[in-house]
């Protein structure tokens, strides 16, 4: 009986595991999103962060200036709206299942992002990981 009781456990475990990383793996980013810049220090005066930030450096190059930006996804997972402070510009993009990377093209930059998913409070998040490193976080807008 306890034998019967352990496999039955293993199964349903085997199958809630399975059902979450399912779950996981299909990526749904219709709606709202903030994109967020990561920004790493390198050494004292170093850092880096990925372009598609769109830094604005002070005349004296004293400062960078990194703005959030407003990602909105059309229903039909194929572009997204990038709003700025200064414009609002359609990126078409293309998220590939299998690799589970997130490419597109912009200011005649071709971007290619691994997309590392973030559970916080039953909510997703998603890190876009490029090839280089550099990491832009998206969050849901409520």
């Amino acid at each position: 009986m306890k034998k019967t009781l352990v496999i039955y456990f293993v199964l349903i475990s085997a199958m809630i595991l399975f059902l979450n990383q399912k779950s996981i793996a299909q990526i749904d980013l219709r709606g709202s999103w903030y994109a967020y810049c990561i920004i790493e220090n390198r050494n004292a005066n170093t850092i880096s962060f990925n372009l598609f930030c769109q830094p604005t450096i002070s005349e004296d190059r004293s400062e960078i200036r990194l703005q959030t930006t407003k990602l909105i996804f059309s229903e039909n997972n194929d572009s997204f709206d990038l709003i700025t402070e200064q414009d609002s510009t359609k990126i078409f993009y293309q998220i590939h299942q299998d690799l589970n990377t997130l490419d597109f093209t912009y200011k005649d930059l071709n971007y290619s992002f691994s997309i590392l998913t973030v559970l916080k409070h039953d909510q997703f998040s998603y890190i876009l990981k490029s090839e280089n490193g550099s990491q832009i976080l998206i969050e849901k807008i409520e």
